[in-house]
């Protein structure tokens, strides 16, 4: 039977004094097989110990056929392919098609990239990668309209509108040069995979949109050329509130970057001076996936990295401004995740009390403590159980894990994301683990509060947009972004649990800075909103 960690979780936590533990908070089930979900990733283990392989790949959650249900996209592995599963009107599974990729397949981006009200698939590999365009339900491989696309290998992408113009841009986290493996060893002399300091790093590409559905590489001319790290998770927001998209971006074992646009097509790396950079102590660590959030109710998006054993999870958070500053450790973020390695990350509102939980996937990367004599099982070397923490008022967080399937499950966790996949009105979680069946775990979760979705439909797109709940007194923010987590990607309605508050307008900051107000009707119910019928409201602050 596979080890449990969780006995090291509350050793942890007791020792560290850092949280209280909870008792039964959630209850996320495992719904795979009743929903009719068969996908396994191909790792392609193997006694080489290629650095791809542990690295998994993501999972992408879009509605690709514009029928109103979610649908799910697995990126593979050593299988060179993604596979497209189509959901039901009986809230099953059905295999579509499988896309070709050019390597071992990463991650995957989701947006319309031709704005022809079509979902399209920027996929990621460790070869070229792919480009593929929704012509109405089916897709055409147009990665010959992608200018520069060499052979390397990449990660997690974004689509934002970096320039203004109507049309999405894509940022392209590369990570390392794998063409010569190297041989790494245990402290029992046993066969490893090596650390990413040892191997090249990959450069980042920024791409522009050329209008006609393909990209062009504006890098160097944008001024992010001169940093070259292995980059891991990335996501896009309006930063500083200039009406300008930005860029962050999780490095694996060194610092992360905050690229900030200056408009006309430039940008400044800004990562150490807004605190994001580093960890509290000035040391760079493993960073893998990203999650935006308001994690202490502030007005304020938040980001948390998930980060490798030995090493803690970084929130990094707002005090008073909209600079961050590490605030693991009195969040009670720190201790619990000590013993995980952490890569796909939400941040959501599980039991609708209006506070952010977080839920992290976990899976090991190398096997430390492990003896001579023990044969290498994949699954028991390398898997881990997940993390679910409940959020407490003040921006602070317990362990929420005691009886569920999310936590008690045992994988190598990689890809994660959060959707309300069953249109339930709660968030549902889907997690990709390397070299194993995916999962799917429904929210089951009684609920405290209401809830409101927002649906933002804009005529070219509406990632990195801004969406901010007002009542009397209160307020509530979220980001509506295609990217963020690790390799993954989700273009669904934003959500909000609502707890005991009361709300009265939607006020959405779109992706070039222009405001507008729509009134809200009703409760438990997704609200669509449009660009250009709310009301104008140039003075108010969003934030």
């Amino acid at each position: 039977m596979p080890i449990s960690l969780c006995g090291s979780v509350r050793i942890a936590v007791f020792l560290a004094g850092a949280v209280s533990m909870s008792t039964s908070y959630s209850e996320y089930v495992d719904v795979t097989d009743a929903w009719g979900l068969d996908y396994v990733h191909k790792a392609g283990f193997s006694h080489q110990f290629k650095l791809p392989e542990i690295m998994g790949s993501g999972v992408a959650v879009f509605d690709y056929d514009a029928d109103g249900d979610l649908d799910l996209l697995f990126v593979g592995g050593a299988d060179r392919s993604a596979v497209l599963f189509a959901q039901t009107e009986s809230r099953q599974f059905d295999r579509v098609v499988s896309l070709q990729l050019d390597g071992f397949g990463m991650g995957v981006a989701v947006g319309d990239v031709d704005r022809d009200g079509d979902p399209d698939l920027y996929i990621t590999t460790t070869g070229s990668d792919r480009l593929y365009l929704n012509a109405g339900g089916s897709f055409v491989d147009a990665s010959d309209r992608l200018k520069a696309n060499p052979e390397r290998w990449t990660t997690s992408a974004a689509f934002c509108d970096v320039d203004s113009d109507g049309w999405l841009d894509l940022y392209v986290a590369g990570y390392v040069v794998p063409s010569s493996h190297q041989s790494c060893r245990t402290g029992y002399g046993q066969r490893d995979y090596c650390p990413p300091n040892v191997y090249t790093p990959v450069a980042d590409v920024l791409y522009r949109n050329d209008r006609k559905g393909g990209f062009e590489d504006i890098t160097e001319r944008a001024g992010m050329a001169s940093r070259t790290y292995p980059g891991l998770g990335v996501v896009c927001q309006d930063m500083n509130g200039d009406g300008a998209m930005d860029f962050y971006v999780a490095n694996d074992s060194t610092p992360n970057m905050l690229w900030l646009n200056q408009g006309k097509g430039k940008f400044v790396e800004r990562g150490l001076q807004w605190g994001v950079a580093t960890n509290l102590f000035g040391r760079a660590e493993a960073g893998m996936g990203i999650a935006q959030g308001d994690a202490n109710g502030d007005g304020v998006i938040d980001l948390f990295v998930t980060h490798i054993d030995q090493e803690s999870n970084t929130l990094y958070a707002s005090r008073g401004s909209r600079h961050l500053m590490d605030m693991t450790i009195p969040s009670g973020l720190a201790a619990p995740s000590i013993p995980f390695t952490g890569f796909g990350v939400a941040m959501l509102d599980v039991e609708h009390d209006g506070l952010i939980d977080i839920a992290i996937a976990n899976g090991a990367v190398r096997r430390a403590g492990i003896g001579r004599a023990q044969q290498l099982d994949w699954l028991q070397t390398y898997g881990q159980t997940n993390l679910l923490f409940t959020g407490l008022s003040g921006g602070r967080f317990r362990i929420g894990c005691d009886s569920d399937d999310f936590c008690d499950d045992q994988g190598i966790g990689r890809g994660l994301v959060v959707a309300d996949i069953d249109r339930d009105g709660d968030l549902d979680l889907i997690v990709a683990n390397a070299g194993g069946r995916a999962r799917i775990y429904a929210n089951e979760m009684p609920k405290v509060g209401h809830w409101l979705q927002v649906r933002l439909k804009d005529t070219h797109s509406a990632s990195g947009a801004r969406v901010t709940l007002r009542g009397s007194g209160h307020a509530r923010v979220a980001i509506q972004t295609s990217a963020g987590s690790y390799l993954s990607s989700v273009l669904a309605p934003v959500h909000f649990g609502l707890g005991g508050m009361v709300y009265d307008s939607v006020y959405v900051t779109w992706a070039d800075g222009a405001v507008e107000r729509y009134p809200i009707v009703g409760l438990d119910r997704i609200v669509t909103v449009r660009r250009g019928e709310g009301l104008k409201d140039k003075g108010t602050k969003d934030g």
